[in-house]
């Protein structure tokens, strides 16, 4: 019973990060345009914005998650990814869960768990997917005309 409960938690704290991330979609988008446009006149400030840009977009988006479950917070965004709290997970029920539930606590957690990180449900983020590309487009963008500008120069 006590491995029902931490897949479940972690399971909803998975949800609940995919949510924040579709959440602070638009803005993250729009700051990313923002960034870009200053990089056309600037393009070593509009590099540094843009990054700028991911760092508070990860750490606003970790503040959600820690105001919403504390303590009890499994991903930290920083040590502890969601691919690494479900490997620690696994790895608690394969040492210390009894053989003849094992097999089926380990099936939750594939099913609860390791299924909402598959590449195949990216399109339910697709807020989120859409601000990335443009933002991994920009930071593109602006990179190499930063390097453009620095081959002229040596």
């Amino acid at each position: 019973m006590f491995y029902f409960n931490k897949i479940e938690r972690l399971s909803g704290q998975i949800a609940f990060y995919h949510k924040v991330l579709n959440h602070h979609a638009p803005w993250f988008l729009l700051a990313t345009i923002a960034a870009w446009s200053l990089g056309s006149s600037h393009p070593i400030q509009g590099l540094i914005s843009l990054l700028l840009i991911a760092y508070f977009y990860r750490v606003i988006m970790l503040n959600d998650l820690k105001e919403k479950y504390g303590n009890e917070l499994i991903i930290d965004g920083w040590k502890i990814h969601i691919k690494k709290a479900i490997d620690m997970l696994e790895t608690d029920i394969r040492k210390n869960c009894m053989t003849e539930q094992q097999q089926e606590v380990l099936n939750l957690l594939q099913e609860k768990c390791s299924s909402q990180i598959k590449l195949k449900n990216i399109f339910r983020n697709r807020p989120f997917l859409v601000a990335y590309l443009f933002f991994a487009w920009a930071f593109w963008d602006l990179l190499e005309s930063n390097l453009r500008a620095l081959s002229k120069i040596f």
